[in-house]
């Protein structure tokens, strides 16, 4: 039986090993998809030699920029996106090699896409300077909009903006992504600092987290009139795409 993954920590929220499960069910296949939570990525090779089975693996926070240490190769989108969500496991004799690619950036472009009329979006502003911030920077980089990124630290250059200031300048941003970690459990009475009340009905507002379904955010977004998604869309495109990568026979 084939075996794939989810590394990272915390994984309870997550939906992917559900998700697979019921793919490989519905499609036949003999495979599984286990949750690691790692302390830490230090033994992720030793544990890749004692699954034996391990095809590929997906990984998500905190780990996504930390992999890459630990990777021999990395596709062209990790390497521009800077991080990796998706390990394929490529095995020759008593040899593992692995490379790291990022689905995260079709997932989001694409979720983005099929939700909203971007049109009129001119300028957004990504909430969290965490790795997959620069995913979604990129994504919005390859879509021509401007952005920023928003930081509790001091920023750096003038890709990020404090809290402080864009709270006094959210009307200048049609579009508003959540990268952050507030609104999923165990965070789920928690919103990034920004100042809901205002928030007006010309908003698009992206929450990456899945789980719970509606975050804090969106049920106040929507109070405010504006047009709202989360993350399930993306999460699903993201997985089909590892999928994909992981059902390629030969190294790609």
């Amino acid at each position: 039986m084939r075996t794939y993954a989810l590394v990272g920590k915390p994984l309870s929220h997550s939906f992917s090993q559900k998700y697979f499960r019921e793919k490989f069910a519905t499609l036949g296949i003999e495979a599984d998809y286990l949750l690691k939570e790692l302390p830490t990525l230090c033994h992720i090779r030793e544990m890749i030699v004692r699954m034996p089975t391990l095809q590929g693996f997906n990984v998500t926070m905190p780990y996504k920029k930390d992999i890459l240490k630990y990777l021999d190769s990395t596709d062209n989108v990790a390497k521009q996106c800077g991080n990796v969500n998706c390990v394929k496991v490529i095995r020759a004799g008593e040899g593992i090699q692995l490379k790291g690619y990022n689905t995260d950036l079709y997932g989001f472009s694409t979720a983005l896409k099929e939700r909203f009329d971007l049109s009129s979006v001119e300028r957004a502003v990504i909430l969290g300077s965490g790795s997959v911030s620069q995913t979604i920077a990129f994504a919005l980089k390859q879509m021509g909009i401007d952005y920023k990124i928003a930081t509790r630290q001091t920023p750096s250059d003038d890709t990020y903006i404090s809290y402080e200031r864009l709270n006094s300048s959210l009307g200048d941003y049609q579009l508003i992504i959540n990268s952050t970690p507030c609104g999923m459990h165990p965070l789920e009475n928690q919103i990034p600092p920004i100042d809901c009340n205002k928030l007006q009905s010309c908003h698009k507002v992206f929450d990456l987290i899945y789980n719970p379904e509606t975050t804090l955010l969106l049920q106040i977004a929507r109070q405010k009139g504006c047009e709202t998604t989360n993350g399930y869309r993306m999460l699903v495109l993201q997985a089909e795409q590892s999928w994909q990568i992981w059902q390629t026979d030969k190294e790609n």
